[in-house]
C-alpha cells in the first residue's frame, strides 16, 4: 500500500509538469502570435503612412480578405477580386484607375503586378509586398520588412501581348481633323500597326456586330503596337464603353481643327461625296442651330447633319475623361501639326514610348487646306460667338492658346 501511495503522487506530481509546461508553451505561443500580429500591424501601418489618402483622392484596397486591413479603412474602395480579370478591365470600379493602391493579397502573377502599375496614375503611390520589389528598381519609394512603396513618377504603361490583346491606341478625333495624314504617317513607324481605312468598329452598330476576331484581322500583331483611325469617337459617348472594354487603358490622340473650318470642311465633303444639295452651308447651319443641337448622337444622324457640334470640343473631352484618365489622353492641334510636323509627331512617338524616327511627312488630301471660311464674313462671326465659351474652356484645360482667332 505503501508503495501505491508513493506512485500515485509521483505520478500526480508528473501529471502536474506535464500541465505547467503545456500552460508555458501555450503562453510563449500566444505571446509570439501576439507579437507578429503586432508587428504585421506596425508594419502595414508605418508604411500605409506614406500614402496620406484623402477623400479628393479615389484609393484602393486590394486584399484576400477584410481582415488583413489593420488600418483605417477611410477613403478607400475595397475590392477582393481578380486583378487581371475583373479590377483592370473596370468589371468591378469604372473607371478603375486609382491615386493610390495598396496590395495585401499575398499571391500575385506577374500580370497582376505590372497591372497595379497601369492603374495608379502619375504621382501616385501603391504598396505592394516585398517579393515583388524587382519589378520597380529606382521607382521603389520606401519599404520596410514586408511591404514596399512604389511611387509612379511616369505615364510608362505595360503592354501585354496575350491572346487578350486588340490595341494600345486609337487617333479618335476630330473628323475632318488631320486624322487621315496621321494614320499615313504613323504607318511609316516600324513599330506600328495602324489601319489605313476607318474601320468604324465601335460607332458603327452593324460593324461591331462582326466580333473582336473580325475585327482584330485588320492588323499585324507582330508589331509593338497597335493603332486604329477611329475619328468619329471623340464625338459619339456610347462608343467609350465598347473601347473600354478591350482596353481601359488605350492612348488616345486627338487633332484638333479650327471647329468653324472643320465644321465647312465636313459639310463640303459630304455634299461633294454623298448627297447633292442646293442649300448652302450657312443654310445648314442656321438649321442645325436651330433644330438639331439636342438631337441623339447616332451615327448616320451625326455624319450627315451635325456640322455645328462636332466643333464643341470641350465638352467632348469630358465626356471622354469620364472613361479614360488625362495622362492617357494627347491633344494636339491640327494647325501646329501642319506648321510643324516633325516636333508634333515626335510628341506622339514620346506618348506611344516609342523611338522617334526621321521620316518624311506627307499631307493627305492637300485641297482640305482650302476649306476655310473667311474670317471677314458674317457667318465666321457669327459661328465665332457659338464657340467662344467652349474654346475658352479648351485652352484653359490645355493651358496654352490654340491660335483660332
Amino acid at each position: 500500500m505503501y508503495f501505491l501511495i508513493i506512485n500515485l503522487l509521483n505520478y500526480v506530481n508528473y501529471c502536474s509538469y506535464v500541465f505547467q509546461f503545456l500552460i508555458l508553451f501555450i503562453g510563449v505561443l500566444f505571446i509570439i502570435l501576439l507579437a507578429c500580429v503586432i508587428t504585421y500591424k506596425l508594419s502595414i501601418m508605418d508604411i500605409v503612412e506614406n500614402i496620406k489618402p484623402n477623400k479628393n483622392h479615389v484609393n484602393l484596397i486590394m486584399c484576400d480578405n477584410v481582415s488583413q486591413i489593420q488600418f483605417s479603412k477611410k477613403n478607400y474602395l475595397i475590392a477582393r477580386v481578380h486583378i487581371s480579370n475583373t479590377i483592370y478591365y473596370a468589371k468591378f470600379y469604372n473607371p478603375p484607375f486609382f491615386d493610390n493602391i495598396v496590395c495585401l493579397k499575398r499571391d500575385l502573377s506577374e500580370e497582376d503586378v505590372l497591372k497595379i502599375w497601369n492603374m495608379t496614375t502619375i504621382g501616385g503611390y501603391f504598396i505592394i509586398r516585398r517579393k515583388y520589389d524587382k519589378y520597380f528598381g529606382d521607382y521603389i519609394f520606401k519599404r520596410n520588412s514586408e511591404y514596399t512603396v512604389v511611387c509612379k513618377k511616369n505615364n510608362f504603361q505595360h503592354v501585354f501581348y496575350d491572346k487578350y490583346r486588340v490595341l494600345e491606341f486609337v487617333i479618335g478625333g476630330t473628323m475632318k481633323g488631320g486624322t487621315t495624314a496621321a494614320a499615313l504617317n504613323l504607318s511609316k513607324h516600324p513599330d506600328i500597326s495602324i489601319n489605313d481605312n476607318e474601320i468604324h468598329f465601335y460607332d458603327k452598330m452593324s460593324t461591331y456586330r462582326k466580333g473582336i476576331d473580325w475585327y482584330k484581322r485588320h492588323f499585324n500583331y507582330s508589331k509593338k503596337i497597335i493603332g486604329d483611325k477611329a475619328p468619329d469617337i471623340m464625338y459619339m459617348p456610347y462608343t467609350f464603353p465598347l473601347i473600354q472594354s478591350v482596353n481601359p487603358f488605350v492612348k488616345i490622340v486627338l487633332f484638333l481643327r479650327n471647329p468653324i473650318n472643320r465644321a465647312y470642311s465636313h459639310w463640303k465633303m459630304m455634299t461633294t461625296h454623298f448627297f447633292k444639295n442646293e442649300l448652302t452651308f450657312e443654310q445648314y447651319v442656321d438649321r442645325e442651330l436651330y433644330f438639331r443641337m439636342n438631337e441623339n448622337k447616332t451615327y448616320t444622324v451625326s455624319l450627315y447633319y451635325h456640322y455645328i457640334r462636332r466643333g464643341f470640343y470641350y465638352e467632348q473631352i469630358c465626356e471622354m475623361l469620364k472613361y479614360f484618365r488625362r495622362e492617357n489622353i494627347l491633344i494636339l492641334i491640327s494647325e501646329k501639326v501642319k506648321n510643324n510636323m516633325t516636333s508634333e509627331y515626335n510628341k506622339i512617338y514620346n506618348f506611344l514610348g516609342l523611338d522617334v524616327i526621321d521620316v518624311e511627312y506627307e499631307e493627305a488630301f492637300l485641297a482640305v487646306n482650302k476649306d476655310v471660311v473667311g474670317e471677314d464674313t458674317k457667318l465666321y462671326k457669327t459661328l465665332k460667338k457659338v464657340y467662344s465659351k467652349d474654346v475658352k474652356k479648351l485652352e484653359k484645360f490645355l493651358g496654352y492658346k490654340t491660335d483660332w482667332w
